[in-house]
């Protein structure tokens, strides 16, 4: 099922691959989220971007934010697309599958130029560079309800050149997976209790670039270093932009490491990236950055294998890309690419917790329609429901105010958040200002201009508020 959103979006197809298989979450885990540079370094020009969740028990439900679809940022535009090079994406639902984000996907004047990017630190979005667009990379993220059990990042690129027809081509920036464990009590009287831990796993996914197809060949291989943080409080995917302060105040964690994977049926010593953190009561989410750089010392001539120390190597070191000291050696290729990633603990299930959660008013499944069933963990409309954005918690009118905040959301079933019913101007000429005006109490969409058909605004009342209306009078009259 393909999710529109009112508006034509176009259609695309894959071209580089990014896969991940990782372990599913153990159900006390919420909001993983990924920001992402990744460089063109294909050869060709790219006419898209796609990420595939593959999860059988994911869809367009479980994606909370994604970069380029919902976030404003109003100092750029407020088009929450314009951010992305290939505008708002299209979300597809796979059923048995999983979901799929499609940036772009037609062959065309929009592309995303193949080349060397020499700059790592987030620049590849016009709030980084205003340059951005004349660079070969671009920026993408989202962040879900739970932990997929494999991501796939695709460049969209012709499969020769002039060919007419996209294909996929995987890049090397892995997804980054997050398995949290909840504190337990004391194993026994007198010891203390068991503290909440994190494990973080990435997988090393990229084939070799010389035969990708070949799996008995060892994959290209890259220079990571990574950084991490723990903050208090619960993180979105804003949090995840250079530049915010919790991104900043993450240390390096390691310097260095060598990042390949083996050949198909093989354990390589450099194929995983793997930490367990300890979490403590005031730790609410944790954020983890990787830099990619690709490798640039000796490979092996018949496997592909990079020979990073040993004899045949002399000076040069599995754990810095730079020798021994003095030894003069740099083996450090170009920027790949950066993940940034986080993810925010304790599940609550809002739709079945007897609190209204999302402050509108209504609580938990039924009676909240920004509830799917009992067992959905947010009262809050899904991102991509396309309805209800005054009940999606996001700020999709870019004046700062969220949901029932925004004068521009009469109801909680209200869309959509209208500016133009909170910017302190009289837009329709009637002498009237913001809620002043009926035009923005009363009629859909809640523009502050007379309403359209002969219908005086204040006959015309959302369906939405009307269902709301008799739902709460059904729940009052069983009560």
């Amino acid at each position: 099922m393909k999710i529109q959103l009112g508006r034509s979006h176009r259609v695309g197809i894959a071209v580089a691959a990014l896969c991940f298989a990782g372990t599913a979450s153990a159900g006390n885990i919420i909001g993983p989220l990924a920001n992402f540079d990744v460089v063109n370094d294909t050869g060709q020009p790219a006419y898209g971007f796609e990420i595939e969740i593959e999860d059988p028990s994911f869809d367009h439900t479980k994606l909370t934010s994604i970069f380029g679809y919902d976030r404003v940022f109003s100092f750029i535009s407020p088009d929450p697309g314009a951010v992305v090079r290939f505008g708002k994406p299209v979300i597809t639902d796979l059923p048995g599958v999983g979901v799929k984000i499609t940036f772009g996907g037609t062959i065309g004047s929009v592309s995303t130029p193949s080349g060397v990017f020499n700059t790592p630190g987030e620049s590849c979005w016009p709030g980084a560079n205003p340059n951005w667009q004349a660079d070969p990379c671009d920026h993408y993220g989202v962040s879900t309800l739970g932990q997929p059990a494999r991501t796939t990042y695709r460049w969209l690129i012709e499969s020769s050149p002039g060919s007419g027809t996209l294909v996929g081509h995987q890049v090397g920036i892995p997804s980054v997976a997050f398995v949290y464990t909840p504190p337990e009590p004391p194993p026994q009287p007198g010891l203390p209790p068991v503290p909440a831990a994190v494990n973080i796993q990435v997988h090393a996914v990229a084939p070799n670039p010389e035969q990708p197809e070949n799996v008995a060949l060892w994959g290209e291989a890259f220079w990571v270093k990574t950084l991490s943080t723990k903050v208090d409080h619960d993180i979105d995917l804003g949090d995840l932009l250079r530049g915010d302060p919790d991104q900043e105040a993450a240390e390096v964690e390691t310097e260095w490491s060598l990042f390949q994977m083996p050949p198909a049926g093989h354990v390589g010593p450099n194929e995983l990236l793997e930490k367990d953190l300890e979490v403590g009561d005031a730790d609410h989410s944790v954020i983890r950055r990787y830099e990619f750089y690709k490798y640039a010392g000796a490979l092996n001539p018949e496997d592909g294998e990079a020979i990073c120390d040993g004899p045949d190597v002399p000076g040069h070191r599995c754990d810095t890309p730079f020798g021994d000291p003095g030894s003069g050696i740099d083996d450090l290729g170009p920027y790949v690419g950066e993940q940034m990633a986080g993810v925010n603990f304790d599940v609550v299930v809002e739709c079945s917790d007897g609190l209204d959660n999302d402050d509108d008013g209504t609580i938990d499944f039924s009676d909240d329609l920004g509830c799917a069933n009992a067992n959905d963990l947010s009262e809050k409309a899904p991102v991509v429901s396309g309805r209800l954005e005054c009940d999606d918690g996001i700020d999709n009118d870019g004046d700062g105010l969220v949901d029932m905040t925004d004068p521009g959301c009469p109801t909680p079933f209200s869309s959509p958040e209208n500016p133009s019913c909170n910017d302190g101007q009289d837009n329709d000429g009637d002498g009237l200002t913001d809620q002043a005006d009926p035009d923005c109490t009363a009629g859909w969409p809640y523009h502050e201009e007379g309403m359209r058909c002969g219908y005086g605004a204040e006959l015309v009342v959302p369906l939405g508020f009307l269902m709301w209306l008799r739902r709460r009078g059904e729940r009052a009259a069983r009560k």
